[in-house]
Formats: structure tokens, C-alpha cells, sequence
């Protein structure tokens, strides 16, 4: 009993193997921001923008608690930009935007986020994994605007 026992235990574990297989897997949720290509010359406001939980998790999980700012400031609009692999939206706060204004930046080839937040004329840029700002962003930061 006990040698046919261990001469069917691998047919066993070999049909268990491949029930385990054929069970269906739910697709994660897509996470790809390439939809972001279609928005050139649109306003963020236009195209609900901040509704989108793809972008919006990306930003928020950048910027932390910077980004209830962000929202509440970002008023007066500039179209969004497509410039080669860049997606590029810039905002400012109503009556404020010299010293008070935000510019996020989509790189689509290295699937990466950068955003930068000026409050009161003192700028702070934010880039996933640690990765230097884009020259665009860099110019911000100089600029102030």
C-alpha cells in the first residue's frame, strides 16, 4: 500500500500542477499613461485631467502631501505640450501665478514622472526613482515661470 501510494503521490502533485494552471488570472489594471499622447493643445481642465487615477496616483505618490496644494492652486491652465517624448501641463494660482504655479512633465520613453511645485517663489522638483529633472523642468526652476 505504502509503495503505491508513493507511485501515484507525483501523478497527484503533476494534476494539481496543472488545475493550478488552467485557473483564470485576473489582468492587473492598466497603469500605462501613453493615453496622455492624445492631449496635445487641450487644456488639463478639458480632458479631466486630475480625474484620471493612472496620472493622479503617479503625481500624488511623487509629490506626498505637496499634492493638496497642487490641486488647490491649479487654476489658470496653459494647453498641454507633446514636445518629442514629453507630456507637458503647466498651471499657476489664480491672481498669484508669478510666485505660486506647477509644471508636470510625462517622459513616455523612460516611463517616468517629474513634477515641480514653486510656492511663494521657492521651487522643489520631484522625480520618481530619483532620476535628474528634464532640462524643460530645469528651465522652470530657473526661470521662475
Amino acid at each position: 500500500m505504502k509503495n503505491l501510494f508513493l507511485i501515484l503521490l507525483p501523478v497527484f502533485i503533476s494534476f494539481g500542477s496543472v488545475a493550478q494552471n488552467n485557473s483564470k488570472v485576473k489582468p492587473k489594471a492598466s497603469t500605462s499613461l501613453a493615453y496622455l499622447k492624445n492631449y496635445n493643445e487641450k487644456y488639463p481642465n478639458e480632458v479631466k485631467l486630475f480625474s484620471k487615477p493612472q496620472f493622479v496616483n503617479r503625481v500624488k505618490a511623487l509629490t506626498g502631501t505637496r499634492y493638496s496644494l497642487l490641486k488647490k492652486y491649479w487654476d489658470v491652465e496653459s494647453p498641454i505640450e507633446i514636445a518629442g517624448d514629453n507630456f507637458i501641463a503647466y498651471a499657476c494660482q489664480a491672481h498669484n501665478c508669478d510666485v505660486t504655479n506647477f509644471m508636470i512633465i510625462y517622459d513616455f520613453k523612460n516611463d517616468k514622472m517629474y513634477v515641480g511645485i514653486r510656492e511663494e517663489e521657492k521651487a522643489k522638483t520631484y522625480s520618481e526613482n530619483g532620476t535628474s529633472i528634464p532640462p524643460r523642468l530645469d528651465e522652470w526652476v530657473k526661470n521662475n515661470h
